[in-house]
């Protein structure tokens, strides 16, 4: 029987549940009539459970600019989501293969993995400017007034952020390890 393979299935069941969060966050009501800085919690779960896939969108609108549309922004999004949870799932259909990145140059690999550890120093910096212990509405500093989804959100983004940085340093410590026991 074949098995499940999760590069097929997590990047369309993740898209599938950020589309319907994002269209609950929509079509919710604030508590507060009009709080317009209130997001539902669904809504900021997902964007938590997304993370890298936003803090890539975020990046990317920044170095274009304003030329990205709301619509073509969120296509965007969700393709940057898809792209995420392929390559989780790929990553765990091939792991433990012996020879699973050995095809790509050792270039791309250590650039790849750069480019992790840099996304989650990314994702730190942007939780250290807009934790939600020291920003609120009030001030107009990017805080929300949904305490609840901002810290699932944040702890998520928090998460996200480590583990961005500790996987990609800890292969690469094992792989040095490994090329000074052979040398």
């Amino acid at each position: 029987m074949r098995s499940v393979r999760l590069t097929l299935v997590l990047p369309v069941l993740l898209v599938l549940v950020t589309e319907i969060a994002i269209q609950i966050g929509q079509h919710s009501q604030p508590p507060v009539r009009g709080d317009i800085y209130w997001t539902s919690t669904p809504e900021l779960t997902v964007a938590g459970l997304n993370a890298p896939a936003e803090l890539v969108s975020i990046a990317s609108f920044k170095l274009l600019g304003g030329s990205i549309g709301h619509a073509s922004g969120h296509i965007i999004y969700l393709l940057f989501v898809a792209g995420l949870w392929v390559s989780i799932g790929w990553y765990f259909d091939n792991h433990g293969s012996p020879n699973n990145n050995r095809w790509l140059p050792w270039w791309v690999r250590t650039t790849s993995k750069a480019f992790l550890i840099l996304l989650g120093v990314y994702g730190l910096i942007i939780i250290m400017l807009h934790n939600v212990v020291f920003t609120s509405p009030a001030n107009v500093t990017g805080g929300g007034s949904n305490f609840t989804g901002d810290v699932v959100r944040q702890a998520l983004t928090l998460a996200w952020s480590l583990l961005l940085m500790i996987i990609p340093l800890w292969s690469l410590a094992r792989r040095k390890n490994a090329q000074r026991s052979a040398a």
